[in-house]
């Protein structure tokens, strides 16, 4: 961590990379596939009611899965994710480029990961479903 913080990178050391790995699927899993199908920003998730709502129906089920996995995720991680969409609003997501691009995605990895996961256990992910369904009809 010692070097890489030299280095100029940002480091976090953690006992249970479980969480953290589910901490960012989360954060990605919320905003990627949204600004992907809406064409827009991150910050533009912000802007209104609607997009808010999509991304709290993706982050709930989230949060079931890994409840339901035995992971438990920070208390306030619906608050990190609203900032990294305010921290990075101009940004355009890796998902949003690769559409853009007409590249395939990582949404199989994420979102369809997350679907079938939950399909194996005997539960229904319906929004991270239909965003998976979306990007999938999107690709080229």
């Amino acid at each position: 961590a010692e070097l890489l913080e030299r280095a100029g990178f940002q480091t976090v050391l953690s006992k249970n990379m479980e969480v953290m790995v589910w901490h960012k699927l989360a954060i990605n899993a919320v905003i990627n596939p949204l600004t992907a199908i809406l064409r827009v920003s991150n910050g533009e998730l912000l802007k209104s009611s609607w997009t808010r709502s999509l991304m709290q129906d993706l982050y709930q089920e989230v949060l079931l899965l890994a409840s339901d996995q035995g992971i438990s995720l920070p208390e306030g991680l619906w608050e990190t994710i609203l900032q990294v969409c305010q921290a990075t609003s101009s940004n355009h997501s890796s998902m949003l480029q690769d559409v853009e691009a007409g590249r395939l995605t990582e949404i199989d990895y994420m979102n369809g990961r997350l679907v079938q996961m939950a399909k194996d256990v005997g539960l229904e992910l319906p929004a991270n479903n239909m965003v998976h369904k979306l990007i999938k009809a999107i690709e080229k």
